[in-house]
Order: C-alpha cells, then sequence, then structure tokens
C-alpha cells in the first residue's frame, strides 16, 4: 500500500496559475498519482543515477527499462556504480524531460525517487538475472556470451511528482 502527500499551494500560487490556464488536481490518490508517474517514466528513457560509497557521491546518467509499475530497470556491464550499489544499495534517480522555459514558464517536468537498488549480474546471480531478462522480454541470446552484463532494479521508496502544466505540483508518493 502507498501514500501520497500533496503540498497545499498558496491561494496566491493558485491564483497566478489559473490565470495561465493551470489548474492543479484535487482529491489526488496513490493509485492515480502511480499512474501519471508510470506515464511519465514511459514517455523518458534517460535517467541520472546518483550512489554514494565512503561519502564520495557519484551520479550516473543511464538509459533504462520499464515494464510497468514504478520499477525502473538498468543494463550495465559494470563500473564504479556497481561496486558502489554492492555497498550500499541507497539510490537517488531523477527523470526530466526537456522544456524551454522562455516558450513555456511552468513546462517543467520531472521526478526524483530515494530507493533501492538491487543488481543482478549475469553470472553471479543467474537466476534472478534470466527471470528479469525475460519479464522485459529481452532475448538473452542477443547479448555476447563473454560479457558480464548486469541488471540494475532500482525500487522506489518515495518519488517527488512535478508537471504542474498537467496539475502535479509538490506530489510526493510513498512506498509504505
Amino acid at each position: 500500500m502507498a501514500r501520497i502527500a500533496v503540498a497545499r499551494p498558496s491561494d496566491r500560487l493558485k491564483n497566478a496559475l489559473e490565470k495561465v490556464g493551470i489548474k492543479l488536481k484535487e482529491n489526488l490518490t496513490p493509485e492515480s498519482v502511480e499512474k501519471a508517474i508510470s506515464d511519465f517514466i514511459v514517455e523518458n528513457n534517460v535517467l541520472h543515477l546518483a550512489t554514494s560509497r565512503n561519502n564520495i557521491p557519484r551520479c550516473t546518467p543511464l538509459e533504462y527499462k520499464h515494464k510497468g509499475g514504478l520499477n525502473l530497470y538498468v543494463f550495465s556491464e559494470g563500473g564504479a556504480k556497481i561496486a558502489f550499489m554492492r555497498e550500499n544499495p541507497n539510490v537517488a534517480v531523477s527523470i526530466a524531460s526537456p522544456y524551454e522555459p522562455k516558450k513555456n514558464f511552468f513546462g517543467a517536468r520531472g521526478l526524483q525517487i530515494w530507493g533501492k537498488a538491487k543488481i543482478y549480474a549475469r553470472f553471479k546471480e543467474k537466476d534472478e538475472f534470466k527471470a528479469t531478462v525475460k519479464e522485459l522480454g529481452i532475448d538473452e541470446t542477443r547479448f555476447p556470451p563473454e560479457i558480464n552484463f548486469k541488471i540494475i532494479v532500482i525500487e522506489p521508496e518515495k518519488i517527488k511528482y512535478r508537471d504542474t502544466r498537467n496539475g502535479y505540483r509538490g506530489v510526493t508518493w510513498f512506498k509504505d
């Protein structure tokens, strides 16, 4: 079960938004917010993954896969991000759509995710890797046989979502 929190806008902000044709959504539910977030995730394909180890932060842009719900899937050949996450599975992610503020001041759309990462290496966590590849509908025979690909599964615990033009401002989803 999930819950949401929605920041209450000031009357001044609400009036300013309404003057430019923006009406903030009311009566949001966790399910309606999850659907909006999932739809946004489908529209994009690059995330910025932040990891940390020994108080050293690292942020990496990566392409992701999505199969409904809120989990994100990233294929990787390896690197420091994998070592960081094996030691500390807490991650943060951002996804944003491009926009032009001079043309559409309230057009910024994006989200931030805080969650846990699981890593399934092709040669180490074989069963989990195969099951996840199958779940994503990917033909594993397309992978070069000598490369130990990893799948990073990002499971959100908290998501802040903003799409003001479509009525979402100050919306936070929490996994309970």
